[in-house]
């Protein structure tokens, strides 16, 4: 027999993984255009497809959202 209170954490658990699930849908990667010397742009990095734009104001994936909820270390790729 399950108690009220492990009844309440496998809903706080199934609660959470909909809210991470739902944060990783908004943060795809998606194609980039990457700055280059010579002026040109070019597609050649992913980028987050909500944090920031897909040009020079891009955030590059993965995103500091994606490495948090991956555990990962915080630095740029």
């Amino acid at each position: 027999m399950t108690s009220a209170y492990q009844q309440q954490l496998v809903q706080q658990l199934r609660d959470s993984e909909a809210r991470i699930a739902a944060v990783r849908a908004l943060h795809q990667s998606v194609d980039g255009l990457g700055y280059h010397e010579d002026g040109r742009y070019e597609g050649d990095r992913l980028a987050c497809s909500t944090c920031g734009t897909p040009d020079e104001y891009a955030a590059w994936w993965p995103c500091s959202t994606i490495r948090a909820l991956d555990g990962a270390p915080e630095a740029q790729p």
